[in-house]
Order: C-alpha cells, then structure tokens, then sequence
C-alpha cells in the first residue's frame, strides 16, 4: 500500500501564515473558520495518536525533536516560537486535528438518557464538565449561546482529550432555554436555591442546566430548580457542582452504566 509523503515545514518567523493559522486556533472563530483544534499533553497526543481519532492535520514540534505521529505534515518551530504557541507551557508536542462540528440545534428535542445544556464561559470548567459526562456515560452537551467553545486548548486538555467522545450542539443564549424546551421533555436547572438535589425527581432521559459561574441562572427561567446543600462556602465551582449532579443522576438510573 502507497504512503502518502508527510511534508514538512522549518518556521523560524512570526510573519508566516501557518504561524497564524496555529494561532487562530486558540480562538473560537478559528476553530469554526478552519475546522481545525490544537490538542497539547504529551498523554492526550498519546491518546490521540493511538485512537487515530480525530483525523491529524499536522504535528507541531520544537526544532530539532523528532516526530511522535505517523500521519500529517510535520511543523518545526524554533523553541521561540513555540513557547508561542504553547500557552500552557506543556513543553512537549502538540497537534493539529480535525475539529468535530457542532450540531445545529434550534430548539430542544427528546432527551435520550441525561442531557446537558451548559452555559460555561470558562472552557477549563467546559472541559471539566465534559470530562465528568463521559466518566458517568452521558454522551450529548448542549451549549448555550454564551458557551465557551469546547474544542478550545484548554477545554480538551480540562477535559483529559474525552470531548471528542461527546457530541456537542449548539443552543439559543440561556435567558431563552425555557422556550425552546418540548413540553414533553422533563427538565431540571441546578442553582444555588432550590429544592435539595436528593429530594427532586430524576427523569431517566431528561435535561440539566447548569448555571453560569458566579452569576447561576437567570430570574426569570421558569424551569424547576435544585440545589447541592453545602456549608462553610457561598458556592461550588460550576464544574464541581455539576458532577454532583450527574452523579446523583447516574445513582437513580443505574442501568446501562
């Protein structure tokens, strides 16, 4: 069988445009204009690497490291450069891959199993969340339109590489999520007031919100709301009071987990 040739590049100038394509993507519109992520973590390329999912665009290493992928063009850049590119100080190679797309979402359909809709700006609490979804087996997050974008650097290193295990779509901003719920479709809002977490009913397919960091949920949802009593602190990181959650879920629908 025929191997496709692996081109490769030496970039030793910031005035070059694969320099601002990597760049681009630590943004959002990068992300969704080029359809490609960067994945840094020497376990997560790893992980990568050997699932051979998502597809490798390129590699990107320090001059004079030898390549960890098989599959790719190869990018070598001085140490200068990519301390640049990599924000989180990783220290070893990174990737380019294939973006999976968002999914199309104008209003909420059925649930199947436990379904999130998550308004995290922060993409680390983003990956957070992901991360906990897949451990507990759910495999869909509906983001609102305030959401950070989940296949930011951050938001897959967060997530230890499991957001390409989930799909993603995305939804109307969260002031608007009442709206766009079916009138069969049980939800249920998680906030800082509400009836006990342990109290509610947990549907087995049905919809959670979170709240927003810091600021929760608006006034103004008409949805049914739970809280995680807790004492000695105002409030849990967003992140962390989800997983409670899910957990709880999970524990009253065991099945299939």
């Amino acid at each position: 069988m025929a191997k496709f040739l692996r081109r490769r590049y030496a970039i030793t100038s910031r005035a070059n445009e694969k320099m601002d394509w990597l760049k681009s993507l630590w943004t959002a519109q990068g992300i969704r204009k080029h359809g490609a992520c960067l994945v840094f973590g020497a376990k997560i390329v790893k992980e990568v690497l050997v699932k051979k999912r998502p597809r490798i665009l390129c590699e990107i290493l320090r001059e004079g490291e030898p390549t960890v992928a098989d599959q790719g063009d190869i990018f070598q850049l001085s140490r200068t450069l990519f301390s640049e590119i990599d924000e989180m100080g990783t220290g070893s190679p990174c990737l380019a891959v294939e973006a999976p797309p968002l999914l199309p979402r104008h209003e909420f359909q059925a649930p199947t199993g436990l379904e999130l809709i998550c308004p995290f700006t922060d993409p680390q609490n983003l990956g957070a969340v992901a991360r906990s979804s897949v451990g507990f087996g759910l495999q869909k997050i509906h983001l609102t339109k305030e959401s950070a974008h989940p296949f930011l650097p951050r938001a897959i290193r967060a997530s230890a590489g499991t957001v390409f295990d989930l799909q993603f779509s995305e939804g109307p901003p969260l002031a608007e999520v009442d709206i766009h719920f079916t009138s069969k479709a049980p939800h249920l809002a998680l906030d800082m007031k509400g009836s006990p977490i342990d109290q509610v009913h947990w549907s087995k397919d049905m919809y959670l919100l979170l709240g927003e960091e810091g600021r929760g949920l608006p006034a103004g949802l008409s949805v049914t709301r739970a809280t995680i009593p807790i004492a000695g602190t105002e409030s849990l990181n967003a992140a962390v009071a989800a997983a409670i959650a899910i957990y709880v879920y999970r524990k009253a629908h065991p099945a299939g987990y």
